[in-house]
């Protein structure tokens, strides 16, 4: 019998990956962020995004991208608050606790890898950086690896074993394979086998009362880490029978400084701006997805919430939330 060779790469398990690199003090002359490289190959990314800070003497950064992980090239970054592209690969971070460079790497540009280099304003002025660094799934669900397998002759008829696997001796029952410890019992719950898991996080808060200014709705933050998460959807019922309101959601890197986002419909349009108005008793529907058109998902926000208030002031309504991301 002819051979057949099936060959495919290893496809990534993890789902998310979170660099935050120890701080570090620039020079005169740009130089990588030691720890700040982020390799798309083990996620499958759709997503980077990076924010740098800076306590005192601002500096200049840029982010880089890399075939090969040697020969890297600036890039023309995106910020996270809109899809304005910069004019050019170096920015600004200027000093100060409440101040940070946040960008997020477009399309991805077709590079592996990414990092981000720092160097001083001003000569002699030194300033130390604080890095975070976060990347997304491209994948829609958990991965498999491919490997190389060859089909030789036939196998015999009978009980042959097949390669180190020894079939043969394992007994009837409830017999463990390996380390792989099938006979005891696994607890009722919601636990999980290795790495198998659903990769998704669904939240539910109590209904919760508007007011004449934004506030967010307790509970409706969803982390990414560890998730899949290129599609997040909010449902936001107008549950109070009386008042309309007026809901959207914003995204963060770090769960401190929120951007609003501009979602879609559950049909794919995208919403007609950051602000929604749901009708007393109405229905509003935000998706935030990989092929949003305006982009939202595509900046690496790792957390995302909801925000509410009554869209006539004085008026108030309540919203009742449902979220997933998966």
């Amino acid at each position: 019998m002819a051979q057949q060779r099936a060959t495919g790469p290893a496809l990534p398990l993890d789902l998310t990956i979170l660099v935050s690199p120890a701080a570090q003090t620039s020079t005169n002359a740009h130089a990588a962020v030691t720890g700040s490289v982020i390799d798309t190959h083990t996620v499958g990314a759709s997503s980077v995004a990076y924010r740098i800070q800076v306590a005192t003497n601002t500096l200049l950064a840029k982010i880089q991208g890399s075939l090969d992980g040697t020969n890297w090239k600036d890039l023309k970054c995106f910020s996270l608050d809109g899809l304005a592209q910069d004019s050019a690969a170096e920015q600004t971070v200027t000093a100060g606790a409440g101040n940070a460079l946040e960008r997020h790497v477009g399309a991805l540009s077709g590079y592996r890898y990414y990092r981000v280099s720092i160097d001083s304003a001003a000569d002699d002025a030194f300033g130390a950086a604080t890095v975070t660094g976060f990347a997304k799934a491209g994948l829609s669900g958990q991965s498999v690896s491919a490997t190389s397998v060859t089909i030789g002759a036939a196998l015999p008829a009978g009980t042959n074993n097949l390669g180190d696997v020894d079939i043969l001796s394992i007994a009837a029952g409830d017999t463990n394979i390996g380390n792989v410890d099938i006979a005891s019992a696994i607890p009722a719950g919601t636990n999980l086998i290795g790495k198998v898991s659903a990769n998704t996080a669904t939240v539910a808060p109590a209904a919760q009362a508007s007011t004449n200014a934004y506030a967010d709705i307790a509970g409706s933050t969803i982390d990414t880490l560890g998730l899949h998460a290129r599609i997040a959807r909010y449902t936001i019922t107008e549950s109070g029978a009386a008042n309309g309101i007026t809901c959207k959601l914003v995204g963060s890197l770090d769960d401190a400084t929120y951007y609003d986002l501009t979602a879609q419909t559950e049909a794919g349009a995208d919403q007609a701006g950051v602000d929604v108005a749901i009708a007393a008793n109405g229905t509003g529907h935000f998706v935030v997805s990989a092929s949003t058109a305006k982009g939202s998902a595509n900046r690496g926000m790792r957390y995302l919430k909801a925000q509410l208030k009554a869209t006539v002031g004085g008026s108030q309504g309540q919203a009742t939330l449902l979220a997933v991301a998966y």
